[in-house]
């Protein structure tokens, strides 16, 4: 076991339910990883351009690329 490492499924610490949809922005290495990531297939949850999200991830390396995910960024619900 890794350090650091408690067991526990990332998608159980977020709190992410089958049931939410999803919106992931910037995902490290697309969304396939992704759901390797966090122990799960949410391909099937992903939210269409007309759905409004329950749970959103988004994966930034610095404050910068934090903002620059939400400028200009229209709500796609």
């Amino acid at each position: 076991m890794a350090a650091g490492y408690s067991g526990t499924a990332l998608i159980k610490k977020l709190g992410i339910k089958e049931d939410q949809k999803l919106l992931i922005l910037n995902p490290p290495d697309g969304i396939d990883a992704y759901g390797k990531l966090i122990g799960k297939d949410c391909s099937g949850q992903l939210c269409k351009s007309n759905e409004q999200p329950q749970f959103i991830h988004l994966d930034a390396d610095s404050q910068k690329n934090f903002n620059h995910s939400f400028q200009n960024k229209k709500p796609h619900y």
